[in-house]
């Protein structure tokens, strides 16, 4: 399940909740670029389907359905070649992994491949119904990303010679949907393209050559693939070919412009799988059953060496970490669930997703602010992971920053990360945690100065949650159970804070699990349980655990004084 599939998710939680199309509260941003996987989410989600099990149920049926098109058409050139191509098309790595990787994909690839059968059956059978059919289709495919209307634009120019009337039964559909979209886009978030395109596009020697790079390594891994596509587009029909290597050829210049993807199982691929499959199919047109039988072993072969020897496939297959993520996050949502502290991430989909908590999207993509922002690796650096501005995070007071990867860090790892750092503010305010769940942990920064997570004030006490101790260092940790967040301290260990109070007399008690003892300082001792301040200072709060302890909070209580002395 790619981290990007919860962002998309997380924008059809949103919108089923009464939010819109939101990525958090108060915010109007276009941080997804597949509107219909986004809407058809939402439906299912509508019915009761968990979201996660409907957008596979809508990749699985996609896949489905592009093996039906292709082998339905195919069977136009014969037996062996109606079984060729859907072999073909289910043996596809690229298509089963994203058939379940819950972006949009799948879905793509079946209104692309749907749409290319549609015109060629037009074609064949001089049918303008068909014709309609695959630009309703293309249209379809317009909504589901920015970039479809490629194809749109290669089928209509392969109609020129049909004329206007037939070429306006691709181009209509299509202009109907980005039109629309475009309308709804001005209206509901004032921009003219997506905010991923502000977050990811860039026009540099450095994204031409990993596009390149990319689109060779794909072409490898889809060597047998492309060999038999080669062979169809010599023995099938002129004007097929010449529509569907169109297509193929205007997608990948297009992956080489963008600089390719950084999602595993060849992501960009998938769309290509249909047109790559109806060439390789007319290989097989008129030939006997021992050639199909010889070709499948030979596939059969080719898919299982390419599963296991393909670093991209094997990385594909062992990603889990949004899993592990989710745990955390989960719990970190329900633990917070009433004070809604601003969580800031780069991990944008799998945090905010499964915590539903309010949330900053560092690297940009969900973030109008920083996808605009200025930075000397914008078209330089990783794909997407290029952007940040650290000055904006802090302005926005986050209480909870996670630093690199969904695990967290003590260091900065990206551009905005290590502007973060490097702020003063940043290390006063702030602390490191290491947060643990379900057997899963993770490093974040917690704002403790001020915010939903700092100490809560009344006229006459201050409590202090137990997270405010969980300084990550030997024997503490902060531990997400039964709704809350705990310091959990071993037998021995001590954590130690600060607070602010007004001038009086104080008295401090620990709420948790096991045995501890307090010690307070920085004030004059009055007996060993209380402390004087003549003026505001800084109470240090020392907790020593003498058994294993979990702390839940910290109260501590203005004592009155006596007639003569009234309290402050």
């Amino acid at each position: 399940m790619a981290d990007d599939a919860l962002i998309s998710l997380r924008y059809s939680q949103r919108l089923l909740e009464g939010q819109g199309l939101t990525f958090t509260a108060g915010e109007w941003v276009e941080g997804y670029s597949n509107l219909l996987m986004v809407l058809l989410c939402a439906a299912l989600g509508g019915l009761g389907l968990d979201l996660i099990v409907a957008a596979r149920v809508v990749g699985v049926v996609s896949a489905v359905g592009l093996i039906s098109a292709v082998s339905w058409w195919s069977a136009f050139r014969g037996p062996s070649a109606a079984v060729a191509g859907g072999l073909l098309v289910g043996g596809t790595l690229s298509l089963g992994h994203w058939a379940v990787g819950g972006l949009e994909q799948a879905l793509l690839a079946a209104l692309v491949g749907g749409a290319l059968v549609a015109l060629l059956h037009a074609e064949q059978e001089s049918s303008v119904r068909w014709s309609w059919t695959g630009g309703v289709l293309l249209g379809l495919a317009s909504l589901t990303r920015p970039d479809a209307p490629i194809f749109a634009v290669v089928a209509a120019l392969w109609l020129v010679p049909r004329g206007r009337r037939t070429m306006a039964s691709v181009v209509a559909p299509v202009a109907v949907a980005v039109l629309g979209q475009l309308v709804f886009r001005l209206a509901t978030y004032g921009e003219w393209v997506p905010n991923t395109a502000h977050a990811k596009l860039a026009l540099s020697a450095h994204r031409l050559q990993g596009g390149a790079e990319y689109l060779f390594e794909g072409g490898m891994g889809l060597a047998l693939l492309c060999v038999l596509a080669l062979i169809g587009l010599w023995r099938g029909r002129a004007r097929e070919s010449t529509l569907l290597a169109g297509a193929i050829a205007a997608w990948a210049a297009y992956v080489v412009f963008i600089g390719g993807d950084i999602f595993p199982a060849r992501r960009h691929f998938v769309v290509l799988t249909g047109p790559l499959c109806m060439l390789a199919a007319a290989a097989f047109s008129g030939l006997g059953r021992t050639w199909l039988v010889a070709v499948f072993a030979a596939g059969v072969g080719h898919v299982a060496v390419q599963e296991n020897a393909d670093r991209d496939y094997r990385k594909a297959r062992g990603e889990r970490w949004e899993w592990q993520c989710g745990v955390l996050a989960s719990a970190l949502g329900e633990a917070y669930r009433a004070e809604q502290p601003l969580l800031a991430v780069n991990a944008a989909g799998c945090w905010p997703y499964f915590s539903g908590l309010p949330s900053l999207d560092m690297l940009g993509l969900n973030d109008a602010h920083i996808a605009k922002s200025a930075s000397p690796l914008r078209g330089q650096g990783h794909l997407g992971h290029e952007l940040g501005d650290g000055a904006y995070v802090l302005s926005r007071e986050p209480e909870l920053i996670v630093f690199g990867t969904w695990m967290g860090s003590a260091k900065p790892g990206y551009y905005g990360d290590r502007q973060i750092a490097g702020t003063p503010s940043f290390r006063r305010d702030y602390r490191l945690i290491r947060l643990r769940a379900a057997g899963e942990s993770a490093l974040i920064w917690l704002r403790t100065s001020t915010g939903a997570l700092s100490p809560r004030r009344s006229a006459d006490a201050i409590v202090l949650p137990g997270h405010l101790f969980a300084k990550q260092g030997p024997g503490v940790v902060a531990v997400a159970r039964s709704g809350q967040v705990q310091a959990q301290f071993t037998a021995g260990s001590q954590s130690q804070f600060t607070v602010q109070v007004p001038p009086g007399q104080w008295r401090g008690s620990l709420v948790g699990e096991g045995r501890a003892r307090l010690r307070m300082g920085g004030g004059q001792m009055v007996d060993g349980a209380t402390l004087a301040f003549d003026a505001p200072g800084g109470l240090t709060l020392t907790v020593v655990a003498e058994t294993g302890f979990a702390l839940t909070e910290l109260r501590l209580e203005a004592v009155p004084q006596s007639a003569s002395q009234p309290s402050p």
